[in-house]
C-alpha cells in the first residue's frame, strides 16, 4: 500500500506524458506560444505531484473500504479529444473580457472559502455552478476558450459534490480530507487565467493546446442531477 501511485498521482502523471507528447503537434501550429504555454503547464503539473502524493495517501485507507474520496474525484485522462482537433473557437477574447472572467474567479474564491469554512459544500456547488455558467457564457459571446479556468473550477465542484457522502460513508472520519481537497483546489482556481490568455493566440492558429488536453467532468450534470439535501 505505501508504494502504491493513487488516483490523483496518476492523473498527474497522465496529464504530463500526454502534454509532453502533443507538444510538437501544437508547435508545429502555434509556434513559440505554444511551446511556453506547454513548459508552463507541464511544470504546474510537476510542481504538483507531491500535493498529489499527499492526498493520495491520505485517502488510501478510505479507498480500501470502499470510500472513493479522492479516487473517483480525478477523470480518467484517456477520455480527451485527440491532439489534432481543431479547437471549437478561435477568436482571442479581448482584456475586459480577461479581466470580467479573473474578478469571477476570485469572487468565487473569497465566496467558496467563506462557504467552506462552515462546510457548506452545497453552497460551494452552487457557486461553483454559477460561476461556470458566467464563465462559459464569456466563451460564447467572445467565441473564445477558458479552458483551463473551467477544467479548475469544475474540479473543485466535483470534489465539493461527493464530499457529503464520502463523509457520511466514513461517519465523519473523511471530512478533515473532503475540506483539505476542496480548499487547496479553491486556493488554485485562478491559476488557469494565464494559460487560458496563451492558449488563445494558439487556439487562433489552429492548435487545440488545453481544450483537447483536459478531460471533460461532469460536475453540472451530476450537480443537477443530485437533489438538494
Amino acid at each position: 500500500m505505501p508504494n502504491r501511485i493513487g488516483h490523483f498521482e496518476t492523473h498527474l502523471r497522465d496529464a504530463i506524458r500526454t502534454n509532453l507528447a502533443r507538444r510538437p503537434v501544437y508547435v508545429a501550429r502555434a509556434g513559440l506560444r505554444a511551446r511556453l504555454l506547454s513548459l508552463l503547464l507541464v511544470l504546474t503539473e510537476r510542481l504538483c505531484l507531491p500535493l498529489a502524493r499527499h492526498f493520495d495517501r491520505r485517502a488510501a485507507p478510505f479507498n480500501v473500504q470502499g470510500i472513493a474520496v479522492v479516487e473517483n474525484d480525478f477523470i480518467d485522462m484517456q477520455q480527451i479529444a485527440d491532439a489534432d482537433t481543431a479547437p471549437a473557437f478561435s477568436k482571442v477574447a479581448p482584456p475586459a473580457a480577461h479581466r470580467q472572467v479573473k474578478q469571477l474567479v476570485r469572487q468565487y474564491k473569497r465566496d467558496g472559502k467563506a462557504a467552506l469554512a462552515s462546510e457548506d459544500f452545497q453552497r460551494i456547488c452552487t457557486l461553483t455552478a454559477d460561476t461556470l455558467t458566467a464563465v462559459q457564457a464569456l466563451e460564447q459571446q467572445h467565441q473564445a476558450h477558458f479552458a483551463m479556468t473551467i477544467h479548475l473550477l469544475e474540479s473543485i465542484g466535483y470534489a465539493a459534490l461527493h464530499a457529503p457522502a464520502y463523509i457520511e460513508q466514513s461517519r465523519g472520519e473523511a471530512r478533515p480530507l473532503c475540506r483539505s481537497l476542496v480548499a487547496v483546489q479553491l486556493a488554485l482556481a485562478d491559476g488557469g487565467l494565464l494559460m487560458d490568455k496563451l492558449a488563445q493566440r494558439c487556439h487562433a492558429r489552429g492548435a487545440g493546446i488545453l481544450v483537447n488536453d483536459v478531460p471533460a467532468i461532469p460536475f453540472l450534470h451530476e450537480c443537477r442531477a443530485t437533489p438538494n439535501p
